[in-house]
């Protein structure tokens, strides 16, 4: 059962003590009261259980029990969710907008508020609810609404039992006021009650109905509170907060309007938000889907405002209370205050330069904060009783430094600038006056929303869960961070001016939850490992060593490991082939087939811009889409105005959201003249040329790759070129918006890669262009296929005999470039390429970017669920790179020399597998969250078709680490069981990490002399979790996985049983 499954896996044991609190034992007790007495009536006097109505009724009551039992105790114990303990958001810049918690030692993330009873920073904070001592936040926010109605419910069916006890007690036939209308209990009964009637029991019963009329009174009204405001997707604390925000711009007369910015439009999708079939919240409790119109700190920066707010009117209600008597009139004393470094490096405020000289000469001077110190008045004076002295409590130097959110930072007076580069891009501020001509206090606030001129599009109408947008994060790593390939990455300059906060969250999400675990470890020391503590059997590799195990040559690769390939077909439900298979010659280029363009417009295949139901709205009436993209992109460009233009004219919806800064900067700063005229003479035509092609090439209907399907799809470079080139000039019709059919696929136009000034985009769009240079210029003669594949029965992990395979594992080198011919994992989002056609540009964006071709598998491929994966062979490397994040530079044109297949295939296969995001460190060793990971990885190996002599090594890394929170030792131990159990061997990158090298291979080394199988080491992985885990009060284990594997297997061995000793086999210069 659930029930028991939660209740007995919650990490700190000291959880139960919440039950020892008035509040649960009051609510236990009415619940066990209640509960108790209407079974005992429903047995003892009403209704008789030798019917089927009493048999259905007694089931009913149990049932009810059971329901609200276990709602109840997941609400206790599930818990509301917390922030990490120091957090702060990917994005630095992002500080000014949320409240620094000075108990938690940390940002509160947008929704969350700091609990004084529970002394946490809770997510999405609803109350603290004595009854089941614990904050109703994120977490368990369905459990306790489900509790709220189950409990009246429960409880009126306990009232009528009750009430139906009573009246059989006192009378043997119950009458309903009329004389013809009786019902006789003893006609129904054929034996006596099984008690009979006493004054005990009838007060008992009496007792019972008034604890559950009341229950259900004030219970079913709480129900109604909280339904109410889920339907809005709001909190209670939100709904009081919305409510002054209102009062605030109406006292002020600002001229706002006050958006909520949860409020997703729909009380379906608001439903949905809380309550989910899993029980389990979509949303990972710190980024959250807003309304179109707003932004990740809409109602954090409207926090801010009501608090600067109250500041004033406390200041000014002081001042008025003791301005009575002008020689007592309390001190103001403005005591200057430097700007943290962090501060002054962030976003500088600008504003509109005003005629007040005397305002703009202030404004330049620094940020003061007022320091009341009030003088109480005596019996000469007045207050008589007064006696001791009252100050605003004093922030020290480096709570000054924290926390940040000072009146001074939103209450800001216009001033010059003084240059031009002290300007932030399209931010303002406005200056307001009241109607007696005073400055208002409150008028002067910073506008978010111009930032950067990046309007919120439709589109951004967040109703999915780690949507593709979400992963296009432009925010910079933290400086000691690693991402999710495990790469380290700089941290941005603080100094930088913020990016825009355009509509897929540059501002939203796969940095957006930058592991709590990660973070927290880097500050105690415990970067990588699955403890604070060094394992004891840890032993340090010499730096001139660079790769243990299997030398890398030894390991198998295609083409020369891989069998002869069946002939290449088309096979309907399973394999989609889009050219002809009895003309393919070397070096020719694929033709398509069928021959004629055969137009489908429906649910399970890509809607093609070329297709006659591709409409546009013309005043009265639609016309083609098509004729239109033909004639506007047809024109002649001189720049990137007139590109602009062009692709607006078929896009008009979007004319005043689009932005396409990057692509103005890429051209007129970055290019060279000689360039930029290459660009609009040459390219550009022929990528136009190219797009227009789509009812030439493209002439067999795309098939959806959608959830539970096992399909492949095979397509010659030339038609993915065409495809991609209709992406770049964003014509596929219903991919702009998330509220299409297409709302579960990732983005494929590129309008997100035209927004906003960053250097990643520049980076993005020279690697881009440097693929359609390559393609125009001489056309690409090979296959690509995408294959979606299902694991429908996971292996049985617990009675695997399976033995490890052989590992290289090294310091040095990449999976693209070390791993050529191996099967090369993709750490991938289920939104496959994640954010490369945003902001995003770790792993899988720089795979999907020096690969082009794989960005056209976002056409038609639906998210992955946990047991799916994405193959991918035959695409080409077009470039070469250098850095990573922040630190990506395209390096120029790559020219590819790996062999082909007998299906015209490059030999570089890819696999798409996502891991799952942990919020806390210990969560990833529960044996659901193994599971789940061993099965994905598996279904990413494994191929059941295949003879394992014939299938490549796995080529990875640090799949889901970093960012998503994983464990790297636990990572690596899963991979290889899921290789060992596919039959592959293992190259594993760890980029850099010389520790975690030495300590997978030692690893490796010890379990495969001791013949330990899978099933044996999965069998240590879930008592590792039972015994350590599981008891563990800290965030962190004591004991180390791999500590606990070497104690576990060593004391397992016999005193007498002769063991191998192992030693690590060492490759590099100066070693035998």
């Amino acid at each position: 059962m659930k029930f028991l499954s939660s209740f007995v896996t919650f990490e700190n044991l000291h959880e139960v003590r919440r039950l020892c609190h008035w509040g649960p034992i009051i609510a236990l007790s009415v619940i066990a009261i209640c509960s108790t007495m209407a079974i005992l009536d429903s047995i003892i006097w009403y209704w008789p259980l030798d019917t089927t109505g009493g048999s259905i009724n007694f089931i009913m009551l149990i049932n009810w029990t059971v329901l609200i039992l276990y709602n109840y105790f997941n609400a206790m114990f599930v818990g509301p969710g917390y922030i990490p303990l120091a957090w702060k958001p990917e994005n630095q810049h992002d500080t000014q907008y949320l409240q620094y918690c000075r108990v938690c030692q940390g940002y509160k993330a947008p929704r969350s508020h700091h609990c004084r009873k529970c002394n946490r920073c809770v997510m999405k904070m609803d109350h603290h609810c004595p009854w089941i001592n614990n904050c109703c936040g994120h977490f368990n926010h369905a459990y306790f609404t489900s509790f709220l109605l189950l409990a009246p419910l429960g409880c009126s069916h306990a009232a009528i039992i009750f009430i139906m006890t009573m009246y059989t007690q006192l009378y043997e036939r119950i009458s309903f006021g009329w004389s013809t209308v009786k019902i006789d209990m003893s006609a129904v009964r054929q034996f006596q009650p099984l008690m009979p009637f006493s004054l005990p029991a009838f007060a008992a019963t009496l007792f019972a109905l008034g604890l559950a009329l009341g229950t259900t009174i004030a219970v079913g009204m709480l129900f109604f509170i909280q339904i109410k405001v889920i339907l809005r997707n709001k909190t209670s604390i939100e709904s009081w907060i919305e409510e002054k925000a209102k009062d605030r711009i109406q006292h002020y007369q600002t001229g706002e309007e006050f958006i909520f910015p949860y409020d997703l439009g729909s009380r379906w999708l608001n439903f949905k938000q809380v309550f989910t079939w899993s029980g389990t919240p979509k949303e990972d409790g710190i980024l959250w889907p807003v309304h179109p119109k707003c932004h990740q700190h809409t109602l954090t920066i409207e926090q801010l405002k009501q608090k600067a707010d109250k500041r004033v009117r406390s200041a000014l209600l002081i001042s008025a209370f003791t301005d009575f008597d002008s020689s007592k009139r309390a001190k103001v004393e403005a005591k200057k205050q430097t700007a943290p470094a962090s501060f002054n490096k962030g976003v500088r405020f600008c504003h509109h330069s005003t005629g007040n000289e005397a305002l703009n000469q202030e404004s330049k001077e620094n940020k003061a904060e007022t320091n009341m110190d009030m003088r109480p008045k005596t019996a000469a004076g007045g207050l008589r009783g007064v006696k001791t002295k009252s100050t605003f409590p004093k922030i020290g130097p480096r709570q000054q430094q924290k926390f940040r959110n000072t009146l001074d930072r939103w209450l800001v007076k216009p001033s010059k600038s003084s240059s031009a580069t002290e300007e932030c891009q399209g931010q303002e501020d406005v200056e307001m006056t009241d109607e007696e001509g005073s400055q208002n206090p409150l008028a002067v606030y910073v506008n978010y929303e111009n930032i950067e001129k990046s309007s919120i599009s439709a589109m951004d109408d967040y109703s999915q869960v780690l949507t593709p947008q979400d992963f296009d994060e432009g925010f910079p790593l933290l400086p000691d961070s690693r991402d999710s390939a495990g790469k380290p990455a700089s941290s941005q300059d603080a100094s930088q001016p913020l990016e825009a906060c355009s509509s897929h969250s540059e501002g939203s999400a796969k940095q957006r939850t930058k592991s709590s675990a990660e973070s927290f470890a880097v500050k105690n020391g415990w970067r990588g490992t699955s403890s604070g503590e060094q394992d004891p059997d840890k032993e340090h590799t010499p730096a001139d060593v660079k790769w243990l195990g299997t030398p890398i040559g030894e390991l198998r690769r295609m083409p020369d490991c891989g069998g002869k390939l069946p002939p290449l077909k088309d096979v309907p439900g399973q394999h989609t082939v889009m050219i002809r298979t009895d003309v393919l010659g070397n070096n020719t280029v694929p033709i398509p087939y069928p021959a004629k363009f055969i137009d489908t417009w429906d649910n399970v295949h890509v809607k093609m811009p070329c297709s006659n139901g591709n409409l546009f709205p013309v005043e009265d009436e639609k016309k083609s889409r098509w004729d239109l993209i033909k004639e506007t992109l047809s024109q002649k460009f001189t720049n990137v105005f007139e590109w602009k233009e062009a692709v607006l004219k078929y896009s008009a919806s979007h004319a005043k959201k689009w932005d396409f800064s990057a692509l103005d900067l890429y051209c007129n700063k970055v290019l060279e003249p000689d360039a930029e005229e290459h660009l609009f003479d040459c390219l550009l035509p022929d990528m136009v040329r190219l797009a227009l092609r789509a009812s030439e090439l493209c002439t067999k209907p795309i098939p959806l790759l959608k959830r539970g399907m096992d399909h492949s799809i095979t397509m010659s470079q030339e038609q993915v070129a065409c495809l991609l080139a209709n992406a770049f000039f964003c014509t596929f019709p219903r991919r702009n918006s998330r509220k299409t059919e297409y709302c579960n696929y990732p983005d494929i136009n590129f309008f997100r890669l035209f927004e906003g000034s960053s250097s990643k985009k520049i980076e993005k769009l020279k690697t881009l262009m440097c693929y359609f240079k390559s393609i125009t210029e001489q056309k690409p003669t090979g296959l690509v296929t995408f294959s979606r594949q299902r694991l429908d029965k996971p292996p049985n992990w617990k009675s695997s005999q399976t033995l490890l395979t052989r590992l290289h594992i090294t310091c040095e080198g990449t999976i693209e470039d070390d791993g050529y011919g191996m099967l090369q994992v993709d750490f991938a989002n289920k939104f496959v390429g994640g954010g490369v056609i945003g902001a995003g540009l770790v792993q899988e964006e720089i795979r999907f970017l020096i690969n082009p071709e794989l960005i056209i598998s976002r056409l038609f491929t639906e998210a992955l669920d946990d047991n799916e994966c994405l193959i991918i062979t035959g695409t080409e490397q077009y470039s070469k790179y250098t850095g990573y994040s922040q630190t990506y530079k395209w390096a120029g044109c790559q020219q590819d020399t790996t062999p082909s297949d007998g299906w015209r295939r490059r030999c570089t296969e890819i696999v798409a597998i996502d891991a799952l995001q942990f919020r806390n460190f210990l969560e990833q060793f529960r044996s659901d969250k193994i599971n789940r990971e061993l099965n994905k990885a598996y279904c990413g190996f494994s191929r059941p078709e295949k003879d394992s002599q014939n299938l490549a090594a796995v080529a990875t890394g640090n799949w889901g680490c970093g960012v998503f929170g994983g464990d790297t030792r636990l990572k690596a131990l899963i991979q290889m069981l899921a290789a060992a159990e596919a039959g592959r061997d293992v190259a594993y990158f760890t980029f850099g990490d010389r520790q975690l090298m030495t300590d997978v291979h030692n690893m490796h080394s010890f379990l495969a002399q001791r013949n330990i199988s899978v099933g044996d080491v999965y069998d240590l992985l879930g008592q590792y979790y039972s015994s350590v885990c599981k008891s563990c009060l800290s965030r962190r284990p004591d004991v180390s996985l791999y500590s606990f594997i070497y104690r576990q297997v060593s004391s397992s061995v016999a005193p007498d049983e002769p063991t191998r000793g192992f030693f690590p086999r060492y490759g590099g210069p100066d070693l035998p």
